[in-house]
């Protein structure tokens, strides 16, 4: 189900069973079976999820099949970057039990194939803005934000 938000017609999905309930609680209606969501948004956003699930890289893909061409999948994760991990004091806290899979900038590279993507540190929504969507754009992931974006 649709609702709109600040303009925008949106649907939730979540994948936890006992998050979309705690959600619901809440008043927001979220779809826990992801055939029923759809497909040709303009774009799909997800926010501190993929470090949780075991196969972030098929979830990304099945990402992509729900976007209409020009649109795209936006993400904010925590940092598995090399440029970071080695700067980091306490990078070894942030993996393992809570956070079991850490996306870089390389795997993101890899995962968008072809497509046009943005990997950055920069995860405020104004680095997002000055991308022009057409260029394949990885910037050194040196802090502890994570921000990609990959256009279908």
């Amino acid at each position: 189900m649709a609702i709109c938000t600040n303009g925008f017609d949106v649907v939730s999905y979540e994948i936890s069973q006992k998050m979309a309930a705690f959600g619901k609680k809440l008043g927001v209606s979220i779809e826990t079976d992801i055939s029923r969501v759809g497909a040709n948004f303009d774009a799909v956003y997800s926010c501190h999820v993929l470090e949780h699930i075991p196969d972030p890289r098929s979830a990304i893909i099945k990402q992509l099949t729900l976007v209409k061409p020009g649109g795209l999948v936006v993400a904010h994760t925590p940092n598995g970057s090399r440029a970071y991990r080695t700067r980091a004091p306490n990078f070894s806290l942030t993996w393992g039990q809570v956070h079991p899979v850490l996306l870089t900038d390389n795997f993101i590279k890899h995962v968008a194939e072809q497509r046009p993507f943005l990997v950055t540190s920069d995860d405020r929504p104004e680095r997002l803005a000055r991308w022009d969507r057409f260029s394949q754009v990885k910037e050194p992931c040196a802090d502890a934000g994570f921000l990609f974006a990959i256009r279908v």
